[in-house]
């Protein structure tokens, strides 16, 4: 990881199975039932995964966005 990322809590190539924004806090629920919180997150999907009900969001996404 370079500079910018220090401090940072990173993950590469997890299975996201929901993300829930609701709150002030996002959480972050993986395939194998950890959980993850933060302030912030990136998530980068393919347009076909958010098509899909692989990752739910909560609360859902508006359409303009899948």
């Amino acid at each position: 990881m370079c500079k910018l990322s220090e401090g940072l809590n990173i993950r590469l190539e997890q299975v996201v199975q929901q993300i829930d924004y609701a709150d002030s806090k996002i959480r972050i629920k993986l395939k194998d039932n950890t959980e993850v919180t933060a302030n912030k997150t990136i998530v980068t999907l393919p347009l076909g995964i958010l098509k899909t009900d692989k990752v739910r969001f909560v609360p859902p996404l508006p359409q303009r966005h899948c």
